[in-house]
This record gives structure tokens, sequence and C-alpha cells, in this order.
């Protein structure tokens, strides 16, 4: 090569073409620069180098990475380098353009030319009269033509319903990038292949740039939270407005916004089909750009980017203007493109009869390894589309890799013994085999096998002579209390399924359960067997009013219930306002029971801690854990449920060695921990949390609290037994958002799938799924509501629950956990994981908790709100800062409330109702303080108004109204006995909810002899608590 004549070709180019002179100037002008200096490009000599390839990767990395200055020529930058390769010269050139002076038809162009000039000196080529300043003077005068007009008014029509761009998976938000820098996947299709392909295409009524963008659609949607998006597409849009339009350099590049919908049509053909048919329309409404239209979307205030990019230029081949020229150099070694606001640009081109296929992407911006296999999946479905017509009419061309599937398989392969048994057979096994071991504890008293044994078959007795048997319903009213475990034992033994329901729910919701449910037995407490408005026809029996069966006859086991019986239904609240039953068979609940008792090793000396409310299926493990094991199962006082020094008390004295509850009850167990100096538990050996967020810094603090104990996350649905995925929590990676929701339990399988039901790539957020032998049989007596969600998969056949949740298939065989699909939610036009940004709030260490939740009915009033619980002093404009500088405007939150502690509902899960109101009572101006009377209330008031952060707005509201929590509840008795110095029970704080009443019960004390309206009230406000805790 002779690098000065190609300098010399290059600079008549400069000559012969305006716009390698031209510059822009600070306010956006163009200029063109009448006359330039020579350009030189500089040569390395790298011929005496030992390793050329590294400096020439050098070289072509820093060239890569520039971004030459628009107010300086020239706007290119060319380079040559000469070296030695099997002892002889060999020459690289390295060219880099900014797009603003040439798209990629005019550096065809340039090429084709530079070589024409480089070849023959002397060839003067056809002389130009037309430049790219005349064609945009005339371009510009197009705009407000009625031609113009109507397709600005195509435009308008469909902006309202213009979906956003592919929803990728990304590692990092992209101004968390310091100097974005692009990658390049690149491969190519042989001209023998392409050819035989271009066939098949035409044969099945497509172009090829219709077939490549359908296929990349197909590609996107796959790993797309949605499968309706906005693809930004790159047209050449050169007008024929002059006959040398073709012949000039210049950014005639404009864009499309096409809009895909991937979950239409019966096959990949339809759906290609419709692509292209809508690409037509919009380029017969070309006048107008996609540029033009996003000004629009900013301007009505839904500023969008569309960063995901098809840039098809197989088209300009057959304008006679393509790759080809580069060949004339040499080979073309590599290359790349870089776009400010491009996450991913796909770029298609000819070259000598081949199809060349390159994916830019912004390295880092991607989770490892996801474009990677985009690419490989991409390149496979254009493989199987030009070999085998079959593929243009399957549902679902694009496939799972070859690794990701056997991967699936082999997370999913949870096959196990089936056990035979029920819960009514594995307890009557184990209180025969140890009649004497304990197998229920409480504060005041102890039960055997053998007494829980008999007094469940005086039960099961009463039961049966009342005709109740196999198939039907029990309903079980309790609160806390060894009652419930003997009430279900003799249920089950029985035959009959039970219905819990706990005792404090109001009277209309009992009415309605009893009502969906159709039992007409109900077993209860003394207490309540005759304070309750019972439905009518009930026949109601206090089993601690029985006495207990001193023989258990063998004609009790025929009614025995059998594995595919019910066993419970749980009643859950429903979007309708009618509660739904989940019905669980025998197999369901044992399959779940044995794999724990088996995993944990759990036997005869454990003491399983048994915090939940019977109507919470966490109770199902607690009892028949214990029942199925000879452990035994520990009970808290119905009055102090949520009572952390009562928990601990009792938990040291019975020996507790595993825990099972929601995240924050374990939290509060921490927090007093921490709170009052108390020591660790050495005897609990296991703790097992699920149905809510675990906050990542639980685990350490659990630690300290039990520093024996193993730590486990578990999850599933009541739908499916329980649980029906677990994992170990062991180290917390700093990067985590969240803790991995895990590997799915015996006979049990998870899947996450997107809207086709089809498996989702590693890495992209779909639906979650339970399949296995855990699933309910039914919604009780409600046809619609099973069928919306227990589906049968159109592929597999396997009967799925769809648990509405969200969750991703993580690298290393774990499920991610995304929440409830309600928390994906748009603001501003923007669909926004609130995860992410609790995940940002909680990198602080001025954070403990967080929880993100929107506000606002409509579109328009739609805002985030954040609720943190500080780790210490916090200032709240330097918390929102951070979120500021990690994530986009739209998901910074317009208010951040402090609090104290979350509020927690019944269960103990994070009360997002109780958030909300308390933004609005925070929004809200505050009511006039009603007055102290008394140096004790004033005392309380001090003490609430530490607490809650706020001005107390009347010593007669309920403390839990206005923000209040268990956690906090602890903190106020704490801060009440310092400031009394003296001690009192915390459930007082529970039992008189506000000023007055706890004040009136500090200077009195708990009366023994009071006026008629003293007691009465207060068991009314005791009743009405109860109903708020549960």
């Amino acid at each position: 090569m002779d690098l000065d004549r190609l300098n010399s070709a290059w600079n008549r180019l400069i000559g012969r073409h305006e716009m390698l002179r031209a510059v822009f100037l600070p306010d956006g002008t163009q200029k063109i620069l009448p006359a330039v200096s020579e350009y030189r490009f500089p040569v390395y000599d790298l011929r005496k180098d030992t390793a050329p390839e590294e400096s020439i990767g050098a070289v072509r990395q820093a060239m890569s990475g520039q971004l030459l200055p628009a107010d300086t020529w020239p706007l290119f930058d060319i380079r040559a380098a000469r070296y030695l390769r099997d002892g002889k010269e060999r020459f690289r050139l390295f060219l880099d353009f900014d797009a603003m002076i040439a798209d990629a038809w005019s550096i065809f162009l340039l090429i084709d030319e530079w070589l024409r000039l480089y070849r023959a000196p002397d060839e003067r080529l056809p002389e130009l009269r037309l430049s790219f300043r005349d064609y945009v003077v005339v371009e510009r005068g197009i705009a407000d033509t009625p031609l113009w007009n109507k397709d600005f008014g195509y435009w308008k029509k469909r902006l309202d319903d213009l979906p956003s761009a592919p929803e990728l998976p990304l590692a990092k938000q992209p101004a968390e990038l310091d100097a974005p820098r692009t990658v390049r996947l690149s491969t190519v299709l042989n001209p023998s292949v392409w050819e035989s392909f271009k066939a098949r295409i035409r044969r099945n009524g497509l172009t090829p740039s219709g077939l490549l963008v359908a296929a990349y659609a197909e590609t996107l949607a796959r790993w797309s939270s949605s499968p309706r998006f906005t693809l930004n597409m790159t047209l050449f849009n050169r007008l024929p407005l002059h006959d040398q339009v073709n012949d000039i350099v210049g950014d005639f590049s404009s864009l499309n916004l096409l809009v895909v919908d991937a979950a239409s049509g019966v096959s990949f053909r339809d759906r290609a089909h419709a692509i292209q048919r809508q690409l037509w329309e919009d380029m017969s409404h070309r006048l107008v750009s996609g540029v033009q239209v996003l000004r629009e979307l900013a301007r009505r205030g839904k500023p969008a980017r569309m960063p995901i990019v098809f840039t098809g230029a197989v088209s300009l081949g057959t304008a006679g203007r393509d790759a080809s020229g580069f060949s004339g150099m040499g080979t073309l070694v590599t290359s790349i493109t870089q776009t400010p606001q491009v996450w991913l640009d796909h770029q298609t081109y000819e070259q000598e009869g081949r199809l060349v296929l390159n994916w830019d992407a912004v390295e880092g911006l991607f989770p490892e390894g996801l474009v990677e296999d985009m690419f490989d999946a991409y390149v496979r479905l254009l493989n199987r589309l030009a070999a085998d017509d079959a593929a243009w009419l399957e549902a679902a061309p694009l496939t799972l890799s070859e690794t990701q599937r056997r991967a699936r398989l082999a997370y999913n392969a949870t096959e196990g013994p089936l056990s035979g048994e029920t819960l009514g057979s594995l307890f009557l096994r184990q209180a025969r085999r140890t009649p004497e071991a304990l197998a229920v504890m409480t504060s005041t008293r102890m039960f055997s096998y053998g007494e829980v044994l008999r007094r469940a078959g005086s039960v099961a007795r009463i039961l049966s002579n009342q005709g109740v048997g196999r198939g039907d319903l029990v309903g079980v009213v309790t609160e806390k209390g060894w009652e419930e475990v003997v009430a279900v034992a003799g249920a089950v033994l029985a035959g009959a399924a039970y219905v819990p329901v706990n005792a404090h729910v109001p009277s209309a919701r009992l009415g309605q359960i009893a009502s969906g449910a159709g039992f007409r037995v109900i077993l209860t407490q003394s207490k309540y067997e005759k304070t309750l408005c019972w439905p009518e026809g009930a026949l109601v029996i206090a089993v601690d009013g029985l006495s207990p069966e001193d023989e258990w006859e063998d004609s009790f086991e025929a009614a025995s219930a059998e594995p595919e019986d019910l066993a419970y239904i749980i009643y859950t609240s429903g979007s309708t306002g009618q509660p739904k039953g989940v019905a669980i068979d025998h197999r369901g609940a044992v399959n779940t029971i044995l794999d724990i008792n088996d995993r944990f090793e759990v036997g005869a000396q454990d003491r399983l801690f048994g915090l939940s409310a019977l109507n919470f299926d966490l109770s199902v493990y607690d009892i028949w854990g214990a029942l199925a094991s000879g452990a035994a199962v520990v009970l808290p006082d119905a009055g102090r449920l949520k009572d952390p020094s009562h928990w601990l008390e009792l938990a040291s004295r019975c020996g507790v060695t595993i825990w099972n509850s929601v995240p924050m009850l374990a939290q509060m167990l921490a927090e007093y921990m921490e709170f009052t100096g108390k020591t660790g538990e050495a005897s609990l050996r296991l703790v097992l949390m699920s149905g809510d967020w675990i906050p990542l810094d639980l685990p350490r603090r659990l630690r300290t609290a039990a520093p024996a104990a193993r730590l486990f996350s578990l999850g599933g649905a009541t739908e499916a037994s329980i649980w029906s995925i677990l994992y170990p929590i062991e180290e917390v990676s700093p990067e985590w958002k969240s803790i991995p929701y895990g590997r799915p339990m015996r006979n049990q399988r998870f899947h996450v799938l997107n809207a086709r039901l089809e498996e989702c790539p590693e890495g992209v957020p779909g639906d979650l799924y339970i399949g296995g032998v855990g699933l309910a049989r039914e919604y009780w007596r409600d046809a619609p509501r099973t069928a919306e969600s227990f589906i049968a998969h159109p592929g597999t056949g396997e009967r799925l629950y769809r648990t509405g949740d969200m969750g991703r298939m993580l690298r290393g065989g774990n499920i991610e956990f995304l929440g409830r699909k309600d928390f994906q939610v748009k603001v501003r036009g923007h669909r926004i994981e609130l995860g992410e940004i609790e995940a940002v709030l909680l990198s602080r260490s001025d954070v403990r908790e967080a929880v993100v939740a929107v506000t606002g009915e409509t579109a328009a009033t739609r805002k985030l709100v954040a609720f943190v619980v500080p780790g210490g002093a916090i200032d709240e404009l330097a918390v929102l800062g951070t979120v500021r500088d990690r994530l986009p405007d739209y998901m910074v939150p317009s208010h951040l409330v402090v609090l104290e502690a979350l509020p927690l509902s019944g269960n103990g899960k994070v009360d997002r109702k109780q958030l909300l109101q308390r933004f609005k009572e925070v929004a809200m101006p505050e009511k006039a303080v009603a007055p102290a009377s008394s140096e004790t209330e004033k005392a309380v008031v001090r003490a609430w108004e530490n607490i809650l952060g706020r001005v107390v707005p009347n010593i007669d509201d309920n403390f839990f109204d206005m923000g209040g929590t268990s956690v906090l509840a602890v903190r106020l008795h704490r801060e009440l006995v310092r400031s009394f110095s003296r001690e009192f029970p915390l459930v007082s704080v529970f039992e008189y909810p506000s000023i007055r009443t706890l004040a009136a019960f500090l200077d009195e004390g708990i009366p023994q002899a009071a006026t008629a309206a003293g007691p009465s009230r207060r068991v009314e406000m005791r009743k009405k608590r109860r109903m708020r805790q549960h």
C-alpha cells in the first residue's frame, strides 16, 4: 500500500465533499470551512515491534473511545500502521467518523470514491451540483405543507398509545457508567446461505429488511418485560429531491418509531407480516421523523428514551451502495458504532454477497452474558428460519440455548419419594410411639402426645356422632392457645378438613366464610362459645370443655382421610372483597412438612415456636411439623403475640430450637434484644422466614440474637402448601438488592414465564408459576377464580399456579424474587420496579429499612413516596440525593417520610395501606392538640412525640392509627419505664392505645373494681385493638 498516494486521494475527497470540512459551533450551527490545511494521517511504524497486535489494539481502543470535538476540524480521524507478519510487511488502516457528517451510505460512498482515486489518481469524478446544505434547505421547506401536516397528524394520533422501548434487564443505570464504551458482537451468513435465505424470505411474502427486524423484535421480546414495545429504526432517508441526492456526503439518517407487539399472531410469520405492514405504513408518513415525534412526546410531559435501535442497511445493496468497497482495501477486521442515548444497536448490511450482522452494546450496562445470550439466540433463530419452513409457522420458534434449557430442567428436577401418609396418620403414629413426650407447651400448661391424642379423640368422636367425616369441613374459631392444636387434630382424625378463622374477625367476615365454606360444626374455646355472634344453625363446640377420651378405638382409623382428601381450607383476602378459600389436600401438605423435617432433621429434641395465627398457613407447619416428628410446638399467650419480651422469656424457658415467622416478627425480636441488651438465645438452631421481603441487614442482626442458628428464606404461596422454594442465607453480598428466592423444594417446581408462557431467559423478569404436588385443589366453590389462577401449560400440560408475583432466574441457578406484579408500576410513562429504588435507599448506612409506594389515582397525579426507618441520624436531602445520583429522575421519590418503624399487618407483613394513610396524614395540616390535663398525660405525650417523631394532635387518638407499630410499642414501653421508674406489662401499651387511657392506667394501675363504664370501655378498646392486630 502506498500511504502517500492514499493520503493524497483522501485530500481530494475533502475538497469534493463539503461535509468533510464541516464543524458545528456551540450554538448548534453547522459551518462549512471554505479551505482547510492538507490532512496528513499519522503512520505508526511497528516493524520492529515484537508484539504489533498489542500496539494495534491499543490504537483501536483509544480511537473507539474518543469523542471528537464538534467545533474543531476535522470530524474524522484516519491513522495507519505498518508491521511485519511472517516476515512480510502488512498495513492496518484505522478510520473514525463522526456520524454528524456522514451516515452509512456516505461512508460506503467515500470508501468507493477513495479507492477509485487511489487506483487512478488522474481520474476526474463527476462534478457535484448539489450540496448537503442545499438538500437540508429543501427538506425543511416541506414542513407545514399539507403533506407534512398529514404525516404529523398520523403520528399525533399514535402518541397516546406509543409503548416504551424494550424493557431489558440492566446491571446499572446509564448514569452510573463513568465513560460508556461499546462492544460489538458480529457474525456473517455466507453468500450461498444468504441467497437461499432471501429466496425463502420472498416465498413467505417478506422483504429481507422486514424479516431481519421481525427476528430482532422476536429476540428482544423474549428478554423484555413487556412483549409490546417501540423499536428505534434508523432510516437512510434520502428523499428524491435531486438527481444527485445519492452522490453527496452527509447525515441523511432519520428515525422511525416502529411499534412491535410480539404477543400477537398465531405464528412467527404472522408477527413478521404485521411488523412489515406497520413499517410500510410508517414509511408512507416518513416526512415526520422519529426525532420530531419524541419532541412532541416531551412537550406533552412524557419524555421517552428509545435506546434500542435497528439499523438495516441491506436495502442499500440493492441500490448499489454496500460495504463491498472495503474489500478493495483489504480485509475489514473490526468496526463499531457508538451513539449517545443508544444502548443496543443492531446493524445489518451486505458485503460481497454475505450478510453481515453486528450488535453494538454499551459495555457494563447489561448483566454479564445477557447480550451474548440474546445474540446467540438471534443467530440461532435466523439459522432455523433459513433452513426450515416449519419454523416460520411455529408460535415460538425462538428457544432457550441448550445450556439454559438443561439448567432449567436440572433446576426443577426435584422428584423424590411421595408419602402415602396424611396429617392425621403422621400424628397418630407419633402419639402411639411416644405418648409421654411433650407435644404442646404454653406459658402455663404442658401437654403430652398422649393427652393431645385423647383430647383430639373426644373432638373426633363428637364430630363423628354428628355425621362429620371424610369430605366434610369443620370450622375452627380460636385465638392462640393449646385448644387450636386439639381442634385441628380432632377434625383431621375424624376424616374432615378444618377451616381456621381468627376469633377476633368481625362477625360479618365469619359469616362470609361459614357461608362460603358450608361448614355446620364449629370448634372454639369456652370464652367465645357464648360471646361471639355465630352463624345461624351452626353447632358450636368448646374443645376445652370436653373430657379427654381414655381410649382411642380402632374404628376411628377407618374414618381417617386419604392423601387426596382435603386437609384444610385457609381463606385469604380476594380482590373482589370476597375471601378466597384455598383448599389443600393431605398429599401437598404432608409433602412440604416431611421435606422440611427431613431436610433439617426435625425430631423429638426440637421445640417449634408457633407464633403465626391459625388462619395463616405458617401455622400449618408449626403444628403439624411438630406433631409429625415427635417435636413440641410452643405457643405464646394470645394477649402477648406482639410482645417480644414474652417471646424471649417463653423461648428461653421452653428451649425453642426452631423459629418460623414472617421477617418483620424476626426483626422485632432482634430489635428488642438490641434495645434491651438481652443475650442471644443459645438453643435456637434454625430460623425460617417467609411471606415478605427479608431486610438485607436482618441476617446479621439475627446471628447476633441467635449465634448458633442457621437462617433460611422460604417462599411460595398458600395455594401451594405453605412453601415451595427455599434459600440458605449465609453471607449477604453488598451488591444484592434482595435475598435470593432460591431453589424449589421436593416434588415442587418453579417457573419464570412470559406472557406467552415461555420460559424467560436468565436475568429476565417474568411471572412466577408453581407446579408440583403442593398445588391447591381449588378455590373452594369458586370455579371462575380457580380457572383463572390454576392453568394447564399449553406446551407441557403441567398444572401450574399463577402466583401474581414476579421474579427472574439468576446465573448460578437461583430465582430472584421481584415482588407482586402490582408493584411493577408506571410513573410518568416509565415502568418502575419499586424494589430497585428501595435497594438504593438501603445502600445508605443511615437507612435501615425502606419501602417505596405509589400514591395518586391517575397517571397525572401518580407520585412515588419513600418511607424509611433510619439507622441513626439521617440527612433526608442526602438520602434523596443518593437516589437522584444513581437513578433516573422519574425514579426519584417526590416525598420522603421518616418513620420509627414500618407498620405491620396482622400477619407481620409491611402494611402498605397504613403507609399511604400515614403519608396522607403527614401531607395534611395537623389538627389542634388537645391539652394534657395531668403531669402523667404530659409525660406520655412527650414519649409519644419522641417515638412517633411528630406532634400528637389529640390525646384521645390511637397510637397505632397515628403510625405506631409493634416495634414502636416496644420502644414506647421502654421509654415510659425509664420515665416513670417502674416496670409494667408491655401488653398495656396495646390495651390502652390512647394517651388518656394509658395515663389513667399508669396513675391507677389495673383497676380491680371500677365504675361500670370503666371496665366495659377497657374491654371494648381491647377488642377493637385485637381486631386491628389480626
